[in-house]
This record gives C-alpha cells, sequence and structure tokens, in this order.
C-alpha cells in the first residue's frame, strides 16, 4: 500500500513538474531575503542594542527600513500567492478571477503571512519552554541525552505537522480528506527532519572553512529549494491517498474543480 502511495506521488510529482513550480517559489522567498534581513538587523539595534547592529542600522535610517518592509511584504505576499496557485494547479482547482478576487487574494496572502509569523514564533517558542523543561527533568530525573533528543524531536514533527496542515487547508481551498492530510503531513515533517540534520551537519563544518562561508547563501537558497520541493511532494502524496482509497474531495465556495 505505501508502495502505491510514493509510486503514484514520484511520478505526479514529475508529471505536473513541481521541481519548476518550487524554483520558481524560491525565487520570490531569496527575493525577500534582504530587505528581511535589514529589518531584522534593525530590530536587533532596538532591542538588543549590539555595536555591529547599530552601526549597519545608522548607515541606512529609517527610508530604508521602511522601504525594505515593502519590499519583503510584496515579495514575501507574492510567493504565498504563487504557492496557492501552485497548489490551485496541483489540484486541478479553477478559481474565479476578477478584480475583487485578486485584491482580496492580496489581503489574504499579508493576512497568511501575519498567521504563519506567528505560528512560527509559536513554535519557537513551544521548542525553547520543552528545551527548558527536558533540562529541568534531566537535572531532577538523571534521564540520558538521548531520551531527552528524541522528545525534542517528537515535538519538532508534530509542530511541523501541524504547519504543514494550516498551510494546505488554508491556500489550496480543498477539502481534503484528514486521512490523506496526516499521513502526508507526517511524511512531510521526516523529511523537514532530515534536511535539517543535513543542514545543521553543513554549518557544523563552514564555521571552520572560508570556502565553506562563501557557499552559505548557495546552500540557503538550496535549503529553501528542498523545503518547498518537500511540500510540494506532500501535496502529490495526498493526492495518491485520495486516488488510491477513492476518497471523495471537494472545493470552497467559488472555486471549482
Amino acid at each position: 500500500m505505501f508502495a502505491q502511495y510514493f509510486h503514484r506521488a514520484f511520478q505526479q510529482f514529475y508529471l505536473d513538474k513541481a521541481p519548476l513550480f518550487a524554483a520558481g517559489i524560491t525565487l520570490y522567498i531569496a527575493l525577500a531575503l534582504a530587505p528581511l534581513l535589514i529589518v531584522l538587523i534593525h530590530v536587533f539595534a532596538i532591542f538588543l542594542g549590539t555595536e555591529l547592529a547599530k552601526t549597519y542600522a545608522l548607515q541606512g535610517g529609517t527610508t530604508v527600513v521602511v522601504i525594505s518592509i515593502l519590499i519583503a511584504l510584496i515579495s514575501v505576499s507574492g510567493a504565498v500567492l504563487a504557492v496557492q496557485d501552485v497548489l490551485h494547479t496541483l489540484w486541478g482547482v479553477k478559481a474565479q478571477r476578477s478584480l475583487k478576487h485578486t485584491l482580496m487574494r492580496r489581503i489574504f496572502s499579508v493576512m497568511f503571512i501575519v498567521l504563519i509569523g506567528v505560528l512560527l514564533l509559536s513554535s519557537a517558542l513551544a521548542s525553547l519552554l520543552i528545551s527548558i523543561v527536558a533540562l529541568w527533568v534531566q537535572n531532577v530525573w538523571h534521564l540520558p541525552a538521548s531520551v531527552i533528543h528524541m522528545v525534542n524531536t517528537a515535538v519538532f514533527l508534530i509542530l511541523v505537522s501541524i504547519l504543514y496542515y494550516y498551510v494546505q487547508t488554508a491556500l489550496s481551498q480543498v477539502n481534503i480528506p484528514k486521512p490523506a492530510i496526516v499521513f502526508s503531513g507526517a511524511v512531510t515533517a521526516v523529511l523537514f527532519l532530515i534536511g535539517q540534520i543535513a543542514l545543521t551537519y553543513y554549518f557544523s563544518v563552514a564555521v571552520s572553512s572560508a570556502s565553506g562561508l562563501v557557499g552559505t547563501v548557495f546552500v540557503v537558497l538550496l535549503w529553501i529549494y528542498y523545503l518547498v520541493q518537500v511540500c510540494l511532494f506532500g501535496i502529490e502524496l495526498a493526492k495518491a491517498y485520495v486516488y488510491v482509497h477513492k476518497l471523495p474531495v471537494t472545493v470552497a465556495k467559488g472555486y471549482t474543480l
């Protein structure tokens, strides 16, 4: 049964040109990286007050920050709309096209960015809290480090699965059967974890290598490309699950299959 899921998912992944779509989405995200970095430097200068951050912040001023925020919002919202269009393409969803619909999609994309930001911040705080509790438990109960690592890994997989679920349901406008989205979300989370381990290993090696530091930008872009492809493969897995089990799929109002 699992072989059927993965065979059809891999087949449709390339037939639907998912790697090409992933490259386009990666470009949108890459365009937002530079302005987001400028905004982060100013945030660090305000809240942390580090000398390096202040030096870079003073060189630009408020105008640069405002322009950077606008460019970042346009780029990231464009990436969200691109993801939504790709999801519609993969699921075969057709949407109504009008000026009102276009404006509503742009507003929705900005709101979605805020939602994702809140979810990511919440997950980061949850991970920090779990790490603190795990450290306390380890000191009190003298548990081995492997157990704590397993708990952190399990929490990471759950958080990624939840994030994947909300991205799928909020952007695709497709009412995906719960078993399909749970299965594809679990596989997506595992693939995310594998990529995270590989990226962590690279940076642990790169910090001691000049050539590694030069290639960091390339690796970050490659990492983004990998993450986008993993998400699209998760969609193909959900489609394969629906196809194999012949489950009904419906769409939201205003959309057709």
